[in-house]
């Protein structure tokens, strides 16, 4: 469905020339990939504010991954960007859950990165927008 979705608008493109098709299909590929991300940043909703303020680390941290999750500067920061005081075992819970849920990975021990560069790049561009959490 998708698939066809694309084409349409890819072929009404072709009928005004293929400079306008070639143009027109990076702009239906970017879309159709930024709604497949939608769906990714939509299920981080799900963790709620402190699984929000957890990924946002991950996600701005180094590409490769970050470490420190659960050191007294993430606790400090997660406690300030929801209010509460937030200690080691929920942040443990909330890693866990995002990496089975297939939004991190964990490619070494204590080391956490988002899955997919692409949802990555959705993210910290919204983010620079002010369309995602910023830490305080």
């Amino acid at each position: 469905m998708i698939l066809a979705f694309a084409v349409f608008p890819y072929a009404a493109c072709e009928k005004q020339g293929k400079n306008a098709a070639e143009q027109a299909f990076p702009v239906i590929c970017s879309t159709l990939a930024s709604a497949a991300a939608d769906i990714e940043l939509q299920a981080i909703e799900e963790f709620g504010e402190l699984g929000g303020a957890i990924f946002d680390r991950i996600a701005a941290g180094p590409e490769g991954g970050v470490s420190g999750l659960f050191g007294a500067d993430a606790l400090s920061s997660y406690s300030k960007q929801t209010g509460t005081n937030v200690e080691t075992p929920p942040v443990q819970n909330l890693a866990d859950k995002l990496v089975t849920a297939n939004l991190v990975a964990r490619p070494a021990h204590g080391t956490y990165k988002v899955a997919d560069p692409f949802v990555r790049k959705v993210w910290l561009d919204r983010r620079n927008i002010g369309l995602t959490p910023v830490p305080t």
